[in-house]
């Protein structure tokens, strides 16, 4: 009876120990990726981009599901790393799988602007009303003041996502508190409401101020926003094309679709740089590859007009049916140009006027004027 009674009392001591060594290790993983999560917090707000990512890794693999919504967005604007919407779009899905409240939110962002996946806006707006994310980023910001959260409260209010209401104002409010405390993404959009007079004066000159200072911080659309004033000479005392290609170089290298195609139009015009169409082609295609539907389209022509490289009227069809995808009018009409002449696909009337009707839609004349030719009035 001693030996039970001892066994039994061993026993309970050791479950007693397993227990609360168990508890102590689930407290112990808590508080490291909380501290790392916050770490990657502050190395953001301090531009030390590779410690933030570091840091981010290191909550996500420790169990920290909120992780995964920074680390989609440093993937989404090249903070750190290259521009990858394809991993941002994987990162915030994975997040949102994990029950992520912000990579909820950023996951359906991704869904409604085509990064990374063709666009599904009912999912993003299906998502979209499963959080009440306004109130989420807000108390975050309150508690923690981290200009990261202002700047995303910011473009909630300028695009109106889900059921929040479009504010330019309260956009601008947000913008300019993520501004002031340095954060990049803030001082770019904040820019972009100056530059187009929205919720404020038009000044240009301002815009561009604000675009050099998220461009000196290493955020690719400050660099490609900047690179437009100088190409626009609005803001930037006259135009510079020199200057506009530089600032479009430092944004494709951290492979921003937008300025690969703005510079490839650079070089093959030759404007601010010796003409080099080698260099414009390869710059389309990484757009193009992207998913950016002015560079699609560009591919597409070239490869159906056969300038500077060999006529190829498979490939044509390949790109004008991407961007045509995506909804851009002029692709959907060459497409159906493709369909009606049989040229690089079979010949299919049926599908040239679907696609005609899909650019005629959306006000293109071509696109009117062919399905006139075919006997259907528009």
């Amino acid at each position: 009876m001693i030996l039970k009674t001892f066994i039994f009392i061993l026993s309970f001591s050791f479950l007693s120990f397993l227990q609360t060594e168990t508890k102590a290790a689930g407290t112990k993983n808590e508080i490291l990726f909380f501290n790392n999560y916050r770490k990657g917090e502050k190395a953001l707000q301090k531009h030390e981009y590779k410690k933030a990512l570091e840091h981010f890794t290191k909550a996500e693999k420790q169990g920290n599901e909120n992780a995964y919504y920074y680390l989609a967005n440093m993937y989404y604007m090249g903070l750190g790393v290259k521009i990858d919407y394809k991993k941002a779009l994987y990162l915030a899905k994975r997040g949102y799988d994990k029950g992520s409240i912000p990579s909820s939110y950023q996951y359906a962002k991704f869904l409604f602007l085509s990064k990374g996946t063709n666009p599904d806006k009912d999912l993003a707006e299906k998502i979209f009303k499963e959080h009440d994310y306004l109130v989420w980023f807000t108390n975050e910001y309150r508690k923690h003041k981290v200009p990261f959260h202002a700047y995303t409260i910011g473009y909630m209010y300028e695009h109106a996502l889900g059921d929040i209401k479009k504010d330019l104002k309260l956009a601008l409010d947000w913008y300019q508190i993520g501004a002031d405390m340095g954060n990049p993404s803030a001082l770019s959009n904040y820019g972009v409401l100056y530059e187009y007079g929205e919720a404020v004066a038009q000044d240009y000159t301002k815009a561009a101020s604000l675009y050099r200072q998220a461009a000196e911080l290493g955020y690719a659309n400050g660099c490609y926003n900047l690179g437009v004033r100088y190409e626009n000479g609005e803001g930037a005392n006259g135009i510079d094309n020199k200057q506009a290609v530089f600032w479009y170089s430092k944004a494709a290298e951290q492979n921003s679709p937008i300025a690969q195609y703005s510079l490839a139009r650079m070089y093959e015009n030759g404007d601010g740089v010796d003409p080099d169409y080698k260099k414009a082609f390869i710059l389309y295609e990484k757009s193009a590859k992207q998913g950016f539907i002015f560079a699609q389209y560009r591919l597409g022509v070239m490869y159906d007009m056969g300038e500077w490289l060999d006529e190829d009227n498979i490939k044509a069809v390949y790109w004008f049916k991407k961007a045509a995808e995506l909804g851009y009018p002029a692709a959907q009409n060459n497409l159906g140009i493709m369909y009606i002449s049989g040229e690089g696909v079979a010949q299919d009337k049926a599908k040239a006027v679907y696609w005609y009707k899909k650019a005629a839609k959306q006000g293109d004349e071509m696109a009117k004027k062919n399905l006139n030719a075919l006997g259907i009035e528009w």
